[in-house]
């Protein structure tokens, strides 16, 4: 299917959700590109697959996030695969931002900024401190890495070339993305911005989340197992 995005969502247990991000794709104006909707569950045990409306394709796949995103690529009929987490809400203009990366500028893929839905004084000091740390790593676009919040998107050949995303605990989207960066053209788009939810900044803390964010991201580029960066993970997340 020429000029459609495929946007893929890995969900489990998102039944809360799930439904805003979908409004938020349906919602979407665009005038010369189609889209069709994937919700690649994981095996939820909240019915989250029940809630969905009928214009989703409903995808039942091995829980993992990177196991769900494959799969919901290969049933994916769109010359452009797009991954949004099930917690994103998209701007107006963001199917048109990623059209016009593609196909106007030629890019092979890339993922877009963000923001957070609830904002204050402390999750925007945050913000501007990840946005600084952002504009040192794209002067290189060969060291420009997204995660799952980001929204990344890719030309179906590329993501193909590629051999789709690493069957990885964590990690699995910064991974694809570096990948990505280093054989293809990837660009991040500014403008506009996904909306990501505030929620795990509210429940755990607004620094502590960031500062496990940073220490996970440079972990892994220094080399360190995305399998002992789960346990990591999971051991700092037990002492909340």
């Amino acid at each position: 299917m020429d000029k459609c995005i495929s946007v893929i969502i890995p969900t489990y247990n998102e039944r809360n959700y799930i439904n805003k991000c979908i409004h938020s794709v349906l919602s979407q104006k665009s005038a010369d590109t189609e889209w069709e909707i994937i919700v690649s569950d994981g095996g939820s045990t909240d019915a989250t697959l029940d809630v969905l409306c009928s214009c989703v394709h409903k995808l039942c796949a091995a829980r993992g996030r990177a196991r769900q995103l494959n799969a919901g690529a290969v049933e994916a009929k769109g010359e452009i695969l797009f991954f949004l987490h099930a917690h994103n809400l998209l701007p107006q203009g963001a199917f048109d931002a990623i059209s016009s990366t593609i196909y106007g500028e030629g890019y092979d893929g890339g993922g877009f900024s963000n923001r957070f839905s609830q904002e204050n004084k402390r999750i925007k000091r945050a913000g501007r401190i990840i946005n600084m740390e952002l504009k040192d790593i794209d002067r290189d676009h060969k060291n420009i890495s997204f995660c799952g919040d980001n929204g990344i998107f890719v030309k179906r050949g590329v993501f193909n070339t590629l051999e789709g995303f690493r069957d990885m605990p964590i990690m699995e989207d910064v991974d694809f993305s570096l990948r990505l960066g280093r054989s293809f053209r990837c660009k991040r788009i500014t403008e506009p911005l996904i909306i990501t939810s505030s929620r795990r900044l509210l429940q755990h803390g607004i620094w502590r989340t960031q500062l496990e964010w940073f220490l996970l991201m440079k972990l892994y580029r220094f080399g360190v197992s995305p399998h002992l960066l789960q346990k990591i993970y999971r051991r700092y997340q037990l002492q909340k």
